[in-house]
């Protein structure tokens, strides 16, 4: 963190294959979204350019936080940002990254969340 206190959990989107998500984590966004869209994109190259989906603001380290604070804020997504599924989704599994992956915290079972819809395909004529 940068000493503000603030951290960011934030979800991009990459505007060339709308089905690619990141999730990260940091105390400045748009640092970080010029670095993603930015020569040391990292395994974010191809995706270029990336936009902000989501972002927000943790007034706790996300590793003291559980599993009830996970399932609020995804519901909170759906609820109130009205992401789609795919955006939730990734969302999920990245916040499952973070705890499994990047702070090796065990969050247990995330309690049942309100999940996004997914639209109504209409067969093809």
């Amino acid at each position: 963190m940068d000493g503000t206190g603030k951290l960011f959990v934030y979800i991009l989107r990459s505007a060339s294959d709308p089905t690619r998500h990141y999730v990260g984590l940091t105390s400045d966004v748009a640092r970080r979204l010029v670095w993603h869209n930015g020569p040391g994109g990292g395994h974010t190259v191809s995706g270029r350019p990336w936009a902000v989906v989501v972002a927000i603001e943790f007034k706790r380290h996300p590793s003291a936080m559980g599993a009830a604070d996970v399932s609020a804020f995804l519901t909170w997504l759906v609820v109130e940002r009205h992401v789609s599924a795919s955006t939730h989704n990734q969302a999920l599994a990245g916040l499952l990254f973070l705890y499994n992956d990047v702070l090796h915290v065990e969050i247990g079972s995330v309690p049942p969340v309100v999940r996004a819809r997914t639209p109504d395909r209409l067969p093809a004529p």
